[in-house]
């Protein structure tokens, strides 16, 4: 959480390369924390398929 609320606007391999840890793990974290509401994820401006947390 401190990691995504000091870099706001990282990518999942941006997450992914700081925690090392695996890109499942992740995704499930993520899901989780977004249905609590503490995250959300938009499109990155450039490259639509990158989702911005």
């Amino acid at each position: 959480m401190i990691l995504l609320w000091n870099h706001k606007g990282l990518s999942q391999i941006d997450i992914l390369g700081t925690l090392l840890i695996e890109h499942s793990v992740l995704s499930g974290l993520l899901q989780r924390m977004r249905k609590a509401g503490f995250i959300r994820n938009s499109p990155d401006h450039h490259d639509g398929r990158v989702m911005r947390i």
